[in-house]
């Protein structure tokens, strides 16, 4: 699954991209994806700042990430 802004393609985020949590996720926060900036929600724990993240799954318009291990 993956989620892209129509406007342009090679902006997409896919499960399994890494990023960093740009504010806590407690458990819903912002997260960076390369050059792309989402609201993403823990999957399971709070996550702080700064900390890598990788993506789980993409619902629609919710990203899923985890801490990166």
């Amino acid at each position: 699954l993956h989620l892209c802004d129509r406007r342009q393609r090679q902006m997409c985020i896919e499960t399994g991209d890494e990023g960093i949590a740009l504010s806590r996720l407690a458990p819903i926060g912002k997260a960076q994806f390369g050059n792309i900036t989402v609201e993403a929600k823990s999957e399971t724990e709070f996550i702080d700042e700064k900390t890598p993240v990788v993506i789980v799954r993409v619902e629609g318009y919710n990203v899923i990430v985890r801490r990166k291990e």
